[in-house]
């Protein structure tokens, strides 16, 4: 995912590549400079307490932090021990000899059995397919859910929504009782509104959120729904805050325009451009 206010995450696959020796009494972590990277430091302080070792999380404002990461990168430089980068940087790291080969690492651990299939195809994997792994996924944009339980426990409430949709009203299993459970609580007139969903602008369907869109509704104009079918974009509470992601960079619709010249040739993925933007769920 690329975050277009802060500019350079593309997919965010974000990744833990690592040359760290097993004595080192103090290490230091390169990241961007957001929230994750301060529960980073949280969790690393954790670590420090219980074996000793310094750890400092280093982080870089988004728009420096590919062009630091690649510089310190193509230097060879020692400044970092570990770099949590950008999925897209899989192929340019790997094939430059900046990232370590983590395949016995993932077999030792069975990573691949104990993280989304998803998460590790997309943001530890490379070339695809190839069993070869680069990466331990530190932050997989899972998308979590919350729903209010005294709207799905209320007896009147349970009795009206199996009779309109036919089945008991529960927590959704799928994106489509996800859609017609947002239809039944939509009641803006009493200021209930049916879903809030954190994800980028709406194009008055569903919001672009990568998951939802492509497993749920497409959004190809010869594709779409009917006029009348409720979507849950119609769910949402009128002016609901939003951040705002871009397209791959290069493309149309990059928010604002990041021509693919902006970036550093040594920076730029080998992997085919793909909108590697949250793993499916």
């Amino acid at each position: 995912m690329r975050i277009a206010t802060k500019g350079v995450l593309a997919g965010v696959g974000l990744l833990l590549a690592s040359s760290t020796s097993v004595l080192a009494q103090e290490l230091t972590i390169l990241w961007a400079e957001w929230d994750p990277a301060n529960y980073l430091q949280e969790l690393v302080n954790e670590y420090q307490a219980e074996t000793g070792v310094t750890v400092t999380v280093e982080t870089v404002p988004w728009p420096d932090f590919q062009t630091k990461a690649f510089t310190e990168f193509n230097a060879k430089g020692s400044a970092y021990d570990m770099v949590v980068g950008d999925s897209q940087w899989i192929g340019a790291a790997s094939e430059a000899g900046h990232y370590v080969d983590l395949s016995e690492f993932f077999a030792k651990h069975k990573l691949t059995e104990t993280m989304a299939p998803a998460t590790v195809k997309y943001y530890a994997e490379y070339p695809a397919a190839s069993g070869k792994y680069w990466s331990v996924p530190a932050e997989g944009d899972a998308v979590g859910w919350s729903y209010r339980k005294d709207w799905f426990e209320d007896p009147k409430e349970m009795e009206a929504f199996k009779a309109k949709y036919g089945y008991d009203l529960a927590p959704p299993a799928d994106f489509k009782q996800l859609r017609d459970i947002a239809e039944f609580f939509h009641r803006p007139d009493e200021k209930r509104y049916g879903v809030a969903i954190y994800t980028d602008k709406l194009d008055g369907d569903i919001a672009r959120s990568r998951n939802l869109v492509t497993d749920f509704e497409d959004r190809r104009p010869h594709r779409r729904q009917a006029p009348d079918r409720f979507r849950l974009g119609d769910a949402l509470p009128a002016g609901h805050g939003r951040t705002s992601w871009s397209a791959p960079c290069g493309s149309a619709r990059c928010t604002p325009p990041c021509p693919t010249s902006s970036r550093p040739p040594s920076a730029r993925p080998l992997t085919p451009a793909r909108a590697m933007r949250s793993a499916r769920l």
